[in-house]
């Protein structure tokens, strides 16, 4: 029972020697239509011949008796003895070939072979005969015009004669049966030797441990292999650099909880042995502060998580503006704190498709970097637009900027501008990164307002 699913799975395998035999048989079955064409086309194929030279054998006959009718009749004996030893020794069917020969007044004068009933009066040349044996007959009158020859042969005779040649085990099906396992036997065993490359490249993998991701070392590989391989090694190397990227994003995760974490509990053991209300106000305040910064860096390494593991919102309808006034209604309270004028720029409606989970980490990502890192007492500006059938969104501010030397590093994470300060966790704008190449976007930074500070601008294809 162990054996049929086995043999139900697909087989690159079986499917070659499947193929072969359909192969055989489709050549055999082109042979016999090509045979069957040739051998009953009109007048032209082999059994019309072979009756015209039946024909023309016995007017040869009459012309060379003359007037000799003794010996035209025992010519004839003798083509009857012909036919009918051919019949024998090539196993013809009952009527396969036979003729007659009247005179000019239509009266019988010999006939031999396995003839067939047919009218005494007819045209010259080919005709079929119907009733129930139906027939082909050929008509000749001789050379002298004393003899009327007719030669026939059934229909029924030809089928027979026909698929003996083609079907029986005498015939031709017979080489091609044992033709077969011929061209079969090497067919297999180049299909054997030739997978063996792909075997053992299996057992190489399967034969693995669960951690080795390096290169598939293969000796020689085939022309048809190497591609496996190559792509095989491509996706090995891109789960190395993922694996090793994520180890590294675990343990910066690790280094930067430790800090705000290390403030939380300080600041609560502060607030439970303050002796005063003013330290414990203080002490209240800095634990604050910790929690905010404690929850700021989880909720950005959750969304950093979730945008390289592709499991972002399907798109949605969406209103670009809607979110990036939604955006700067959040942040006014930390621009306030810092005195810093919050600006938008761009149309009352833009609508689109996307993800929103997306839309919205791009936005507050920048409008919040802006604020954190811009100068106390300046100005945040939030552009939405159109341009050359793509969407652009900037921030920009009027701050001490970003060298142009560093700013291709800011994006990675866990990397701090030069005035970044203490607040922050290096991950917002490798969150923006993440989220723009989720939509196709790229980003770039330039100069901010009034040619200070810093701008990025994000743009991606306008969906349809």
């Amino acid at each position: 029972m162990m054996a049929l699913p086995s043999l139900l799975r697909p087989s690159i395998a079986r499917r070659l020697l499947l193929s072969l035999l359909l192969a055989c048989a489709l050549v055999w079955v082109a042979i016999y239509a090509l045979g069957h064409s040739m051998v009953y086309a009109r007048e032209t194929g082999s059994f019309d011949r072979e009756m015209l030279a039946l024909a023309r054998s016995i007017d040869r006959l009459a012309s060379a008796a003359a007037s000799d009718g003794a010996r035209f009749t025992a010519a004839l004996e003798g083509l009857d003895a012909r036919i009918h030893s051919d019949t024998e020794l090539l196993s013809y069917p009952e009527g396969f070939l036979g003729f007659r020969v009247r005179d000019t007044q239509g009266r019988l004068l010999a006939q031999g072979g396995s003839v067939t009933d047919t009218p005494a009066d007819g045209p010259e040349g080919y005709a079929d005969q119907g009733g129930a044996q139906p027939h082909r007959v050929y008509r000749l009158h001789s050379a002298d015009g004393r003899y009327r020859i007719e030669v026939t042969q059934s229909l029924h005779s030809r089928h027979l004669n026909f698929d003996s040649v083609m079907i029986s085990s005498e015939g031709l099906l017979q080489p091609l049966l044992v033709a077969f396992p011929l061209v079969l036997l090497p067919v297999w065993v180049s299909v054997h030797t030739g997978l063996r490359p792909l075997r053992q490249l299996s057992r190489e993998l399967a034969q693995r441990p669960p951690g080795n991701l390096e290169a598939l070392a293969v000796s020689a590989p085939h022309a048809e292999l190497a591609p496996v391989v190559r792509e095989l090694n491509a996706t090995l190397a891109r789960l190395r650099a993922l694996l090793q990227r994520e180890r590294n994003f675990l343990a910066d995760a690790a280094h930067e909880l430790r800090t705000p974490l290390a403030v939380i509990g300080t600041q609560r053991d502060l607030l439970l042995h303050s002796a005063s209300d003013e330290e414990r106000r203080a002490a209240a305040e800095r634990l604050g502060n910790g929690v905010e910064r404690a929850g700021r860096l989880v909720g950005q390494l959750l969304a950093l998580a979730r945008l390289d593991a592709d499991t972002a919102q399907a798109p949605a309808a969406v209103d670009l503006a809607d979110i990036a006034r939604d955006c700067l209604a959040a942040h006014a309270g930390p621009a306030a704190a810092r005195d810093i004028e919050l600006c938008y720029l761009g149309p009352d409606r833009l609508p689109s498709r996307g993800p929103l989970q997306v839309f919205e980490s791009i936005t507050d990502n920048l409008v919040g970097n802006a604020i954190r890192y811009g100068r106390h007492g300046g100005r945040v500006e939030l552009q939405l637009g159109q341009h050359a059938g793509r969407l652009v969104l900037e921030v920009r501010d009027d701050g001490p900027g970003i060298a142009p030397h560093l700013r291709e590093a800011v994006f990675e994470r866990f990397v701090r501008g030069p005035y970044a300060g203490t607040s922050g966790s290096g991950l917002g704008l490798a969150v923006v990164r993440s989220a723009a190449r989720c939509i196709g976007a790229g980003v770039e930074i330039g100069a901010g307002i009034g040619g200070k500070g810093v701008s990025f601008r994000v743009q991606w294809a306008s969906p349809p």
